[in-house]
């Protein structure tokens, strides 16, 4: 896996060794401009006063260092000052990319084009310039075959994991966060929102993660504000739409979401996180917060109430309904746990074969709330 993090302290070291080494290759000495210092303390004193310019990033695959970038802008273009690595391919090329495209339109450039200035060190790269050293990033440079994907909770037991596995479907799962509650770090509905099946949103601590993993087609966009453990940052993302309606609390969703969807109507509702309490298919939602029952039926939204409570979340009273499951078209309505568990099974189970959705329940999780599942 390819990870792009921004240059922190904790990097200097590693980084400083990795540029004077590559550097004093005496197969690349002449690829690098002559005027740049080799020695090592004067590299690592640069890159020092380099980091508050948050314009620097180290590229790893794995836990290894094989790359570094240096960004800048120019009137509406990114421009690449520098560029190093150590080994390149398609696949790494790639992902490096899909992450400049995903921090143009993240910081609200409207760029197509990527202008190399200094040394490009691979044919790979040179290939895809034109004749003024520029790239022009197209859709298709993205192409590829697109298998499905579900994102789950790092916590997901085996059962779950099976299922969507022999449904193939390839696993994401959630990042493990350090500002959400530890109660629900794993969240995924906390973490990450849909916008369409190539546009997500993500947090701003999620972000190499979930780039990392996300196939290179998906636009990855990143939230305005930075979530934490206390509301309403917590829920920033915990909004959904239905029938070009954006269903949320204004007070608590994040501006990018407001942006990419500004051509759906939105419906206030009182709870901030709409989409633990709702679970979401193509036609219609099934919920136990009346805000939103009333709301979306005033819009002719089907609309269906099912009692609260009863639903296991760690560290809670109880959990909400739509973070027990998630809707695809071909599987239906899949869940983390035992459906025959749940208090309110038989009304439940009453709706969905009502409405003629198949529904999947592993048996070895109790029927909990681990934040949503998203399906692509």
């Amino acid at each position: 896996m390819i990870f792009i993090d921004l240059l922190k302290d904790e990097h200097f070291e590693e980084l400083s060794d990795f540029v004077y080494k590559l550097r004093n290759n005496i197969l690349c000495q002449n690829k690098f401009d002559s005027n740049i210092a080799k020695n090592r303390s004067t590299i690592l004193k640069s890159m020092k006063k380099q980091i508050l310019e948050k314009n620097h990033f180290v590229i790893y695959e794995e836990d290894k260092l094989i790359g570094y970038i240096v960004l800048d802008f120019e009137d509406n273009e990114l421009i690449i000052n520098e560029i190093y690595f150590d080994k390149i391919n398609n696949s790494i090329l790639f992902k490096v990319f899909r992450f400049l495209m995903d921090y143009a339109v993240s910081n609200l450039f409207d760029i197509i084009k990527f202008k190399f200035k200094g040394f490009i060190f691979d044919e790979i790269i040179k290939e895809h310039l034109d004749n003024q050293n520029r790239l022009e990033i197209r859709n298709d440079i993205f192409e590829e075959f697109r298998k499905k994907f579900a994102i789950v909770s790092f916590k997901s037991k085996d059962g779950l994991i099976k299922f969507l596995q022999e449904s193939s479907y390839d696993i994401i799962y959630s990042f493990n966060s350090n500002k959400l509650d530890k109660k629900v770090c794993d969240h995924v509905d906390m973490q990450i929102r849909k916008i369409n099946d190539n546009t997500f949103v993500c947090s701003q601590e999620s972000y190499n993660h979930y780039r990392a993993y996300l196939p290179n087609y998906i636009t990855l966009y990143v939230t305005e504000f930075d979530i934490s453990d206390k509301y309403p940052k917590d829920c920033l993302l915990n909004n959904f739409s239905i029938k070009n309606h954006l269903i949320c609390n204004k007070k608590s969703i994040d501006p990018v979401i407001l942006k990419l969807l500004k051509d759906e109507k939105i419906i206030m509702v009182n709870q901030g996180y709409s989409k633990c309490s709702t679970i979401v298919t193509n036609n219609f939602v099934i919920t136990s917060d009346k805000s939103i029952f009333n709301s979306v039926q005033k819009e002719h939204i089907e609309a269906f109430l099912i009692d609260s409570g009863e639903i296991k979340l760690e560290g809670y009273d109880t959990g909400f309904i739509g973070g027990t499951c998630g809707y695809s078209s071909d599987l239906g309505l899949v869940f983390y746990g035992n459906l025959e568990k749940y208090k309110y099974k038989e009304k439940l189970i009453e709706i969905l074969n009502k409405e003629k959705i198949k529904y999947y329940y592993p048996k070895d999780d109790d029927f909990i709330d681990r934040g949503s599942i998203i399906f692509n």
